[in-house]
C-alpha cells in the first residue's frame, strides 16, 4: 500500500511546491493570476 502512495504523495508535494513558487514569482513580476495561468498552460502544452 505504501509503495503505491509514496510516489503519489511525492508527486503531490512537488507539484504543490512548484505551484507556490511560480505563483510567488509571478506576483513579484506584477502579473495577474490570469496571465500566470496563461503562461503555465503554454509551458505545459509545449511539452505535450
Amino acid at each position: 500500500f505504501n509503495r503505491t502512495l509514496d510516489p503519489l504523495f511525492a508527486l503531490l508535494i512537488g507539484t504543490t511546491a512548484a505551484t507556490i513558487r511560480i505563483r510567488r514569482e509571478e506576483a513579484e513580476a506584477g502579473r495577474s493570476g490570469g496571465e500566470a495561468w496563461g503562461l503555465f498552460t503554454r509551458l505545459v502544452f509545449s511539452f505535450i
